[in-house]
C-alpha cells in the first residue's frame, strides 16, 4: 500500500535525502583532498591507504 505525503512531508523528505546526499559526496571530497595532500607530502602509500580506506591503485592515480 501507497504511503500517502502531504506536500510538506515529501519536500521534507526529498530536503532530508539532498542533505544526505550532499554530506556523502562533501565526505568523499574531503578524503580524496585529505590523500592527495598526504601524498604531496611523501606520506607512503600504504599509510595513506590504511588512513584514508581508499585503495592503493586509486592512491596512485591520485
Amino acid at each position: 500500500m501507497k504511503e500517502e505525503y502531504s506536500d510538506e512531508e515529501y519536500m521534507q523528505e526529498q530536503t532530508q535525502k539532498a542533505r544526505e546526499e550532499g554530506m556523502e559526496k562533501g565526505m568523499e571530497e574531503g578524503v580524496l583532498i585529505m590523500a592527495k595532500n598526504m601524498k604531496k607530502a611523501e606520506v607512503a602509500i600504504k599509510t595513506i591507504a590504511e588512513v584514508s580506506g581508499l585503495s592503493m591503485e586509486q592512491i596512485e592515480s591520485l
